[in-house]
């Protein structure tokens, strides 16, 4: 089992690579989910519900750290690049910190996944998936499907640069409409820390001697998935097309067209401009 370990590249040069080991295991570890929602009831009674952005908070503590004020002073380099916008990559155990998309559409009650390669492999190292691994698999926010699965078989030919097959236990719970990710479950690739927290130290002391963290962070899913190798097909701008997006990412597109041309369009609001000249004209 390998230490915690904290991965960035320092903005805004970000040239070099930067890990900070812990040294030990994590006193707490845990996450939890916000949502952002809105809800209507009709005056049948019928709900109608909106999911927003989801996103994943997770908090990270360990009291009177082993490598005492030397970690410290890393963790609090570390708090500055976080705190004017960038993020960093943790895993509670760094034998374990790898993350592979899926190559082909989870679908419910299948056991059998095929993974890609990892594109963090060169900075968390070459690690694979192992038989008894617990890990999160999930889709990009708004869809946020997530649940976690225990990988029961690898394929003997599984690697870091080219991913392979694996099954896992239970049976997958979903079918996936977009592009996933599956992570070993306590390492998150791109935390980012929320508006409200920053500023507020992340290292403590007891009289200058022992140190402890304690850091609030989030899973940015938007930067994420920019490391995914597949495109589901969705453009997320607010003239997408076609219009068949599933209704998990937006529904039918309700832009219409006029005479071929797509509505609020690029091409549509050109010739409104042209023709506001002609009446001016």
């Amino acid at each position: 089992m390998g230490n915690a370990k904290f991965y960035y590249f320092p903005i805004p040069d970000a040239r070099t690579l930067v890990t900070i080991d812990m040294g030990e295991q994590l006193g707490e570890l845990f996450s939890e989910y916000q949502y952002d929602v809105a809800e209507s009831i009709s005056r049948g009674g019928r709900r109608y519900l909106s999911h927003g952005l989801q996103r994943e908070f997770v908090t990270i503590q360990r009291d009177r750290m082993l490598l005492g004020e030397d970690l410290a002073m890393k963790l609090e380099s570390m708090q500055n690049h976080l705190d004017r916008g960038g993020y960093v990559s943790f895993c509670a155990d760094s034998d374990k910190a790898y993350i592979h998309p899926f190559l082909n559409t989870p679908q419910q009650n299948s056991l059998s996944q095929l993974l890609g390669s990892n594109p963090f492999k060169d900075v968390t190292g070459a690690n694979i998936p192992t038989v008894g691994d617990y890990i999160t698999i999930q889709t990009n926010s708004p869809t946020s499907i997530i649940e976690k699965k225990k990988i029961n078989t690898v394929d003997g030919s599984f690697s870091s640069s080219t991913g392979g097959s694996l099954t896992v236990s239970p049976r997958m719970t979903y079918t996936y409409p977009e592009r996933a990710f599956a992570r070993y479950y306590r390492f998150w690739p791109t935390l980012r820390r929320a508006a409200s927290d920053i500023g507020q130290n992340i290292i403590t002391n007891e009289g200058g001697r022992l140190f402890s963290l304690n850091v609030r962070l989030y899973l940015d899913t938007h930067t994420l998935f920019n490391f995914h190798s597949g495109f589901d097909g969705i453009d997320r701008s607010p003239n997408f097309k076609p219009s068949d997006v599933p209704a998990a990412s937006g529904g039918t597109n309700p832009f219409s067209t006029i005479g071929g041309v797509e509505e609020f369009g690029p091409e549509f609001m050109q010739r409104q401009r042209i023709q506001q000249f002609k009446d001016i004209g």
